[in-house]
Protein backbone atom coordinates (compact mmCIF):
# COMPACT_ATOMS: atom_id res chain seq x y z
CA UNK A 1 0.00 0.00 0.00
CA UNK A 2 2.74 2.23 1.07
CA UNK A 3 6.19 2.49 -0.13
CA UNK A 4 7.49 2.94 2.60
CA UNK A 5 6.79 2.30 6.18
CA UNK A 6 4.31 4.21 8.32
CA UNK A 7 4.52 4.87 11.77
CA UNK A 8 1.27 6.39 13.46
CA UNK A 9 2.52 5.97 16.46
CA UNK A 10 -0.30 4.08 17.84
CA UNK A 11 -0.37 0.57 19.28
CA UNK A 12 -2.33 -1.95 20.80
CA UNK A 13 -2.81 -4.50 23.33
CA UNK A 14 -4.39 -7.47 23.37
CA UNK A 15 -7.18 -8.84 25.90
CA UNK A 16 -4.95 -11.79 26.39
CA UNK A 17 -1.96 -10.02 27.40
CA UNK A 18 -3.14 -7.73 30.06
CA UNK A 19 -2.91 -8.84 33.78
CA UNK A 20 -5.62 -9.82 34.51
CA UNK A 21 -6.75 -10.87 38.56
CA UNK A 22 -8.49 -13.98 38.72
CA UNK A 23 -11.72 -14.35 40.90
CA UNK A 24 -12.58 -16.35 43.41
CA UNK A 25 -14.91 -19.29 42.35
CA UNK A 26 -18.23 -18.53 43.22
CA UNK A 27 -18.97 -21.85 44.73
CA UNK A 28 -15.56 -22.29 46.40
CA UNK A 29 -17.19 -26.00 48.06
CA UNK A 30 -18.13 -27.40 44.32
CA UNK A 31 -14.33 -28.74 43.81
CA UNK A 32 -14.26 -30.42 47.14
CA UNK A 33 -17.68 -32.03 47.47
CA UNK A 34 -16.60 -33.74 43.83
CA UNK A 35 -13.91 -35.24 45.35
CA UNK A 36 -13.94 -38.74 46.79
CA UNK A 37 -14.63 -37.71 50.70
CA UNK A 38 -11.18 -39.88 51.43
CA UNK A 39 -9.25 -37.46 48.61
CA UNK A 40 -6.85 -35.27 50.92
CA UNK A 41 -8.55 -32.22 48.93
CA UNK A 42 -12.15 -33.83 49.32
CA UNK A 43 -14.51 -33.02 52.42
CA UNK A 44 -15.38 -36.17 54.78
CA UNK A 45 -18.83 -36.47 56.47
CA UNK A 46 -17.73 -35.31 59.51
CA UNK A 47 -16.66 -31.85 57.97
CA UNK A 48 -20.17 -31.63 56.47
CA UNK A 49 -22.02 -32.64 59.73
CA UNK A 50 -20.05 -30.36 62.02
CA UNK A 51 -20.83 -27.17 59.51
CA UNK A 52 -24.50 -28.49 59.20
CA UNK A 53 -24.67 -28.15 63.11
CA UNK A 54 -23.34 -24.62 62.99
CA UNK A 55 -25.66 -23.06 59.78
CA UNK A 56 -26.98 -21.37 63.09
CA UNK A 57 -24.08 -19.77 64.44
CA UNK A 58 -22.90 -19.25 61.07
CA UNK A 59 -24.96 -17.29 58.67
CA UNK A 60 -22.67 -18.20 55.28
CA UNK A 61 -22.58 -21.99 55.61
CA UNK A 62 -26.05 -22.32 54.26
CA UNK A 63 -25.45 -20.38 50.82
CA UNK A 64 -22.00 -21.52 50.57
CA UNK A 65 -23.54 -25.29 50.60
CA UNK A 66 -26.59 -24.10 48.29
CA UNK A 67 -24.51 -22.16 46.22
CA UNK A 68 -22.37 -25.09 45.39
CA UNK A 69 -25.13 -27.54 45.21
CA UNK A 70 -26.37 -25.20 42.55
CA UNK A 71 -23.45 -24.94 40.09
CA UNK A 72 -23.16 -28.60 40.45
CA UNK A 73 -26.83 -29.25 39.11
CA UNK A 74 -26.39 -26.93 36.37
CA UNK A 75 -23.13 -28.68 35.59
CA UNK A 76 -24.71 -31.97 35.64
CA UNK A 77 -27.52 -31.05 33.13
CA UNK A 78 -25.15 -30.48 30.92
CA UNK A 79 -23.66 -33.64 30.77
CA UNK A 80 -24.26 -36.73 29.18
CA UNK A 81 -23.91 -40.53 29.90
CA UNK A 82 -20.50 -40.17 28.04
CA UNK A 83 -18.93 -37.85 30.46
CA UNK A 84 -17.72 -38.72 33.48
CA UNK A 85 -21.44 -37.71 36.29
CA UNK A 86 -20.36 -40.24 38.71
CA UNK A 87 -19.06 -37.29 41.05
CA UNK A 88 -22.20 -35.65 41.06
CA UNK A 89 -24.26 -38.52 41.42
CA UNK A 90 -22.44 -39.32 44.49
CA UNK A 91 -22.90 -36.05 45.87
CA UNK A 92 -26.37 -36.12 45.26
CA UNK A 93 -26.66 -39.42 47.49
CA UNK A 94 -24.78 -37.50 49.98
CA UNK A 95 -27.44 -34.44 49.53
CA UNK A 96 -30.46 -36.72 50.90
CA UNK A 97 -28.37 -37.66 53.82
CA UNK A 98 -26.86 -34.30 54.72
CA UNK A 99 -30.61 -32.89 54.04
CA UNK A 100 -32.54 -35.41 56.86
CA UNK A 101 -29.73 -34.93 59.08
CA UNK A 102 -30.60 -30.99 58.85
CA UNK A 103 -33.78 -31.25 59.44
CA UNK A 104 -33.80 -33.49 62.17
CA UNK A 105 -31.75 -31.31 64.38
CA UNK A 106 -34.40 -27.93 63.33
CA UNK A 107 -36.58 -30.16 65.05
CA UNK A 108 -37.49 -29.16 68.70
Amino acid sequence: MFPFPVDYGLSYTRADNLNRVESPPSAPLKPHLLLDPDDDQGLNQEFVLEALKRIEEDDSILPTFVTAVEEMSHDLSMITLDDDYHPYMMVRILQNTWLSIYMSNLSP
